[in-house]
Order: C-alpha cells, then structure tokens, then sequence
C-alpha cells in the first residue's frame, strides 16, 4: 500500500487516550469459534467479506475463526487503479509477509491477478509487457508487478479496525494480524468479495 502521512486508527486511540486495544469500545469483539489454531494451520485459506467487513479463516471447508477487518476509505467497488484506494475483489494469494511493516506486520496479497491485468491491457492502463510481467508472476506464484498504473501493494496489517482508513488493504487489530501471520504461509487462497458473492465463495473454497 502507497501510505499517506497519517496515524492507523491503533496510533490515534493510543496517542489520544492511552487505552489499550481490550479497553476501546469503538473495537469490534473478534468472534470466538473453537479450536484456535496454534501453529502452522494445514490447508488455509481466507475469505474476506467487504460487506460485513469480516474475514472467514478456514483450514479446508472447516471454519476455525472470524476477526473484524476495515478497508480502504472508498470501500464500494472493485479496485480500478493506482490510489483510487479502493480495496480489490477476487481471488488472490499471500504472496509476501513483512515482519517489519509500518503497520505492525503485514501480508501481502497478490494484486493485481491475470483478471485485473487483462482489464488493465483492454482499457489502455497497462502495456503489454507490464500486463505479460503480471500474468506471468501470477503462474508461477510470485509476487506481481506493484507499480503499474493498477496499483499493488495490497496488504493483510495492523493498525486497527476503528473506521475505514487504508488506501486499498485490509486492516485488522495488530493482535489478531499477529495470529495470522504466525500460522499462514506464503501461498495462501485469499478471496475478497461483497456480500452476493459470499456464498459462492464459500461453496468453491470447499471443493
């Protein structure tokens, strides 16, 4: 994410008022479910939710937790092109992890994906060599390019869940991005929808 000048929602209510995270009412409660993982978790994968700004952790078809996200400060909309800050849809995977990201700690997700670069290429945003670079990155599981005309640098972070603040990632409390961060590895599914999408995601992710 290109980062502005500003304080995540975490830095504001701690310069503010010294509260902690436990204290903050403006903070959604991270639901509960059994069997929080401990280690590496086997067969991750994630779907986050734009409408009820939710993300859905689960190994296989079993959902093992469900944490509180924000999202970017235009959060209607598929993510069009660099600092539109909007946060993407689609199907991606964790590409990188940064333990020392400005926001606590990050993972970032594999924005832009081949639909995203075949719509750049058709609407002029991208050449053809920057929308082969990211067609290619996608095939072989790396990073894609992050500085095109599209944007990049759509992370998982820190930073807090107070209102939405990023300029397209997904930010979560810094103790539940530190929970993921400790058990999903480089590769991961991640897909982002909107609410009339969910269920079909759901129903893919378990086959």
């Amino acid at each position: 994410m290109k980062e502005g000048r500003f304080f995540p929602p975490e830095k504001v209510r701690h310069a503010k008022c010294g509260q902690s995270e436990r204290n903050d009412q403006t903070a959604l409660e991270t639901d509960q479910v059994p069997d929080k993982p401990d280690g590496p978790l086997r067969e991750a994968r994630i779907i986050i939710d734009k409408t009820e700004r939710k993300l859905f952790l689960y190994s296989g078809d079993e959902l093992i937790k469900t944490y509180p996200v924000r999202l970017g400060l235009d959060p209607v909309g598929d993510k069009e092109k660099a600092g539109d800050r909007r946060t993407p849809e689609g199907s991606f995977y964790i590409c990188t992890k940064n333990p020392k990201s400005r926001f606590f700690l990050s993972l970032g997700l594999s924005y832009p994906n081949k639909e995203d670069a075949e719509r750049g290429l058709s609407n002029g945003l991208i050449t053809r060599e920057q929308y082969r670079a990211i067609v290619q990155a996608i095939e072989a599981g790396r990073k894609p390019p992050w500085n095109t005309p599209l944007g990049g640098a759509i992370c998982i972070h820190g930073g807090g869940i107070a209102w939405d603040w990023t300029h397209g990632c997904i930010a979560l409390q810094n103790k539940d991005v530190q929970e993921l961060y400790r058990i999903l590895p480089v590769g991961t599914p991640v897909t982002v929808c909107r609410k009339p999408t969910l269920s079909a995601s759901l129903s893919r992710i378990s086959q």
